[in-house]
């Protein structure tokens, strides 16, 4: 089994032990059996490690527990989770202790005495080439730990994690070249000294620790600074003021928020005395709920809550700069805290513009994508208009599509206004037909063509040239004429493929003869029909 991350450390005995066990391959000596007795007892210091920066995130868990309510779930999630570790570690550390202290203990360098023995291990765990019943619980406890952590809301959303513990507390048989299957517990002692047994299964040990370390630390991780336990991380951008003109410069913070929509919070506003707040927070005996009056400067209102978000809803009347301000005031077990916070707007006097999405043209017969936008104005209340025009909402609000039935060189006016309103604005558009689009062969319309090129021509296309919208035009019909030895042929499709007749007159083409593609036809979006010019090639 294999974490994908792995710290330099780890990384560094991995592949000492892979090399310990490729030189055990070959005979090694006894000197190497001790190398690996060192290499277990490094293995086991990372353990040591492990469970001290474990305690730390335990800690953590515990203490937002105690001050938030929606915490408490995750300490019993912790709790469990540390049980479990723990109980599959010890399980290990006391098999590995029978082996060693069973089988004349360990010399004075505390090296086991039975190192070479390769017997021991492989018995302890397998009857007959059979798992035995301590086998089976090692595996299991494996098993259930990891299924435990696979489980877990973090872990599942977060895909990469869950790919590395998956690895890292694999109990996969494996099924070697001559198809013969090796369960897990006999690839970590099977024909293996003791020595080598005893590292794996330290391995083992250090694959547990490590896994639940990282889940420890995506639960710690998801609790916020006093002990808040958040579920919702957002990128959040304040923009000071919310609302600029052209050649201002504009002034905003970006961030991570975080927060808990399990907990719903008092929000207040109004004119805060911030004297009284220290890096924009202030904390207050438990009880003390006429609080909020002492931090204000004059009257304030409560704003309401839900999903741990406070909705703002307040009716823009006066042009200029706004300022927001006010109070959250979370509860906690033994106290109350309250946090500053403050922002501004700014209200601006209606205006309207017009964009056309493509170009200031509209064209005849197709729609033309635009888009309408009033500062100051919500979408829905947006009005447009123009005579002649047929305009109908678009995909999305503000977008609107238009449709011309004829030319208009002079132009037309598009009108904006407020539903129940005023106008608002308006931009000049001019109306006109669609250009004429181009025909080609094999991507060419005029000139030396290969003889080869020819002989494979399939169709004749029509496409808008430097046109901005995507339209589609097709050849309807078509005439092909060409010299053949003095005889002048013509012949003629009723589409954009060639005929058979076609295909062989130009498979007879050869180096000089003069090809005509003429009376092109194609259909236009709106049904009409145009015709396009010569495509005159000379084969080469």
């Amino acid at each position: 089994m294999s974490a994908e991350k792995l710290s330099p450390r780890q990384q560094m005995i991995s592949l000492m032990y892979l090399v310990l066990l490729a030189m055990l391959a070959m005979n090694a000596s006894k000197d190497l059996l001790n190398a690996f007795v060192l290499l277990e007892n490094g293995i086991g210091s990372t353990n040591k490690n492990f469970s001290a920066k474990n305690d730390k995130s335990y800690n953590v868990i515990t203490k937002a527990a105690a001050k938030i309510e929606s915490a408490k779930q995750f300490d019993v999630l912790a709790q469990k989770i540390r049980k479990q570790a723990d109980m599959i570690y010890n399980m290990i550390q006391n098999d590995k202790n029978h082996l060693v202290y069973d089988n004349d203990g360990k010399d004075d360098d505390s090296i086991p005495l039975a190192k070479d023995n390769q017997e021991l291990a492989s018995g302890y765990y397998i009857f007959n080439d059979v798992p035995n019943e301590k086998a089976i619980a090692l595996k299991k406890g494996v098993e259930d730990f990891k299924k435990m952590l696979l489980e877990v809301k973090l872990v599942k959303d977060d895909k990469p994690l869950s790919g590395r513990i998956a690895k890292m507390l694999a109990t996969n048989d494996s099924t070697d070249k001559d198809g013969v299957t090796h369960e897990w517990v006999s690839l970590l002692v099977d024909h293996l000294p003791m020595a080598a047994a005893t590292a794996n299964m330290t391995l083992i040990q250090t694959y547990v620790r490590n896994a639940e370390t990282e889940v420890i630390d995506k639960i710690a991780a998801s609790l916020e600074g006093d002990g808040m336990v958040v579920n919702v991380v957002n990128g959040m951008a304040v923009m000071n003021p919310g609302y600029v003109l052209t050649g201002d410069s504009i002034r905003g913070d970006i961030f991570i928020a975080a927060y808990n929509s399990g907990i719903t919070p008092r929000i207040f506003m109004g004119t805060v005395d911030t004297t009284k707040f220290t890096n924009g927070k202030y904390v207050a005996p438990q009880g003390k709920d006429e609080e909020p009056n002492a931090l204000f400067k004059g009257a304030f209102e409560e704003i309401k809550s839900i999903g741990g978000k406070g909705l703002l809803r307040k009716k823009a009347s006066t042009p200029g700069l706004q300022d927001v301000a006010g109070v959250i005031r979370i509860a906690g077990k033994d106290d109350i805290t309250y946090y500053y916070y403050h922002t501004t707007y700014m209200v601006a006097e209606p205006t309207a513009t017009v964009a056309a999405t493509k170009m200031n043209v509209f064209y005849v017969g197709v729609p033309n994508p635009i888009s309408v936008s009033a500062p100051g104005v919500a979408l829905d209340d947006i009005q447009v208009a123009a005579p002649g025009l047929s305009i109908t909402p678009g995909p999305k609000k503000g977008d609107y599509i238009v449709n011309a039935k004829v030319p208009n060189p002079k132009g037309v006016e598009v009108t904006v206004s407020k539903k129940g309103g005023g106008r608002l604005g308006g931009s000049p558009f001019r109306v006109k037909t669609l250009p004429d689009p181009v025909a080609e062969v094999m991507q060419q319309r005029s000139g030396l063509i290969a003889s080869a090129k020819l002989k494979v021509v399939s169709n004749v296309i029509a496409k808008m040239d430097n046109f901005d919208f995507d339209l589609k035009v097709t050849v309807v019909s078509f005439d092909l004429t060409m010299n053949l030895k003095g005889d002048l042929r013509t012949l003629s499709s009723t589409s954009e493929a060639l005929t058979n007749d076609m295909k062989s007159l130009l498979g007879a083409a050869n180096k000089g003869t003069k090809v005509y593609f003429e009376n092109i036809k194609a259909k236009m979006p709106d049904g009409s029909i145009r015709k396009l010019g010569t495509i005159a090639l000379t084969a080469n």
